[in-house]
């Protein structure tokens, strides 16, 4: 029979333990959120390198298109969301040739199964049995399904992160516009 000081000590030491899972937790996300802000800077910057690089080796000729021989705001404007334009098509060809890659060779199903375990009692994640069946799915289809299926996703991939980054914008302005009761000053009688 355990006493009151031991149950005490007991539930105590539970709800350190869990504290600290949780703290645990909430780094490991933290951690992986920065990873993920930091490789999204890093591809953007080196998009970034690519178009500065693209546009430092333009020849006259390639920039002036209209042959006038003035290199007018536009042409050079349009010349630069070419190379934009380009350098993002080859960065989602190659994260589609990955993910079509991964899908094939079962390194796909292999990570879902890593990053979604299961309940302890065995029983299969929604998640997981839709990546296990789209994989089954991806092996059975040809490439070119697998490829238009792949460049959907990165488009609504595309719109969804440029949708987030507008509402990103909008909150922002919407910040910058809020005046908290902290800031503003008290009011008098006398005026």
């Amino acid at each position: 029979m355990t006493t009151v000081v031991e149950s005490t000590n007991l539930a105590k030491e539970s709800t350190d333990t869990v504290v600290r899972n949780m703290q645990e937790e909430e780094e490991r996300t933290r951690l992986e959120a920065e990873r993920k802000k930091e490789e999204e800077l890093r591809l953007e910057e080196e998009r970034k390198k690519k178009v500065e690089a693209a546009v430092a080796a333009a020849s006259f000729d390639q920039l002036d298109t209209n042959k006038d021989g003035v290199i007018t705001r536009e042409e050079f404007q349009d010349f630069v969301q070419k190379v934009q334009n380009e350098t993002s098509g080859t960065l989602v060809e190659e994260a589609r040739n990955l993910i079509v890659t991964a899908a094939e060779d079962g390194r796909l199903e292999e990570y879902l199964k890593k990053e979604c375990p299961k309940d302890s009692d065995d029983s299969v994640l929604p998640a997981e049995a839709e990546a296990s069946q789209t994989s089954q799915s991806l092996q059975d289809e040809d490439p070119e399904t697998i490829q238009e299926r792949v460049n959907e996703v990165l488009e609504e991939n595309s719109r969804l992160r440029s949708e987030n980054e507008a509402l990103r914008v909008e909150l922002e302005q919407l910040m910058a516009l809020t005046v908290t009761p902290d800031m503003t000053p008290p009011q008098t009688g006398n005026r």
